[in-house]
């Protein structure tokens, strides 16, 4: 793991908890992530949030054959409920 991914998961850590999401996508200058990068900052926040919270569930989007051609995907998407 790079030390931007974890700077990065902990920023976006930082901005959920303090009511404040997603500083990061609003910044214009921010670098433009890869897929496979957000996946492994998503994986990051989530070993963050590990040891105080609890997975609930899953979340998968862009299933559909029109969407995932829409953003320019292979497969759909995941993420984690807490």
């Amino acid at each position: 793991m790079t030390d931007f991914v974890r700077l990065l998961a902990s920023r976006q850590l930082t901005d959920y908890r303090s009511g404040n999401p997603d500083t990061f996508f609003a910044d214009p200058e921010r670098p433009q992530l890869s897929l496979d990068e957000a996946y492994r900052v998503q994986d990051e926040v989530g070993a963050l949030r590990a040891p105080a919270e609890r997975v609930v569930g899953f979340k998968v989007g862009c299933t559909g054959p029109g969407t995932r051609a829409q953003f320019g995907l292979d497969g759909p998407i995941r993420g984690l409920l807490y």
